[in-house]
C-alpha cells in the first residue's frame, strides 16, 4: 500500500472516532437534560394533617415538601405544648412519599 492510502485511511479513522464520541457524548447530554426537566417537572402531592392540641382540632393543607412542628413561631405548625422543642421534627417528601424526621428533640417524636 502506498503512503497516501494508508494516510487517507487513517484520517477516515480518526474522524469516525471523533464522530462516535461526539455522538456518544450528545447522546448522554440529551438523557441527562431529559432527566432533569422530568425531576424538575415532578410535583409534590398535598398532605392534610388532623392537628390536634390543647388549642383545639383543626385541619390543615400543605403543599411544600418539607413541613417544619415545633414551638418557634416560624415553624408550618406552631405549638405551645411545652413538652415540644423549638424545631422538633420535619415532614420531608422524597422518594415518592412522606417521612417523620425527628430534630433530635428532648422527648423523641410520636405520629399517630
Amino acid at each position: 500500500m502506498s503512503g497516501s492510502i494508508v494516510l487517507v485511511l487513517r484520517l477516515i479513522t480518526a474522524i469516525a472516532l471523533f464522530a462516535f464520541v461526539g455522538w456518544a457524548l450528545y447522546s448522554l447530554y440529551r438523557e441527562t437534560r431529559r432527566q432533569g426537566l422530568i425531576l424538575a417537572n415532578r410535583r409534590v402531592p398535598g398532605i392534610s394533617l388532623a392537628i390536634k392540641d390543647s388549642e383545639g382540632d383543626s385541619l390543615r393543607y400543605f403543599s411544600q415538601p418539607e413541613i417544619s412542628l415545633g414551638r418557634d413561631p416560624s415553624c408550618d405548625i406552631s405549638t405551645k405544648d411545652d413538652t415540644t422543642s423549638a424545631r422538633h421534627a420535619q415532614l420531608v417528601y422524597h422518594h415518592g412519599q412522606w417521612w417523620l424526621e425527628d430534630l433530635a428533640s428532648t422527648n423523641g417524636t410520636f405520629f399517630k
